[in-house]
């Protein structure tokens, strides 16, 4: 945001002195168009960046929702292992 910024100034102060001439004119114009052609890489490193970092997100979440699958299914095993112990224990105590 900086380098934004000194560009502008950059450009603000150095307008009126490269209208002056036709040779400052296309000087002026020239850098303009290295600082749009500049300004679009950046955009595009920086959509290239977000996409990135919406891959691994979205990667991320299909592994929580995995692992919420699974502690889910845990949960409901060790609560069924727990319910046979009980009745195989009450079992044990009618037998003796």
């Amino acid at each position: 945001m900086k380098k934004e910024i000194t560009l502008l100034d950059s450009i603000y102060q150095n307008y009126p002195q490269a209208f002056q001439s036709q040779t400052g004119k296309e000087n002026f114009l020239k850098q303009l168009e290295n600082i749009v052609g500049s300004v679009k890489q950046n955009r595009i490193k920086i959509e290239q960046r977000q996409q990135e970092e919406q891959s691994k997100r979205d990667g991320l979440h299909i592994q929580l929702a995995q692992l919420v699958d699974k502690a889910r299914h845990y949960a409901k095993v060790l609560k069924d292992f727990q319910e046979a112990i009980r009745e195989n224990e009450s079992l044990t105590s009618k037998l003796d």
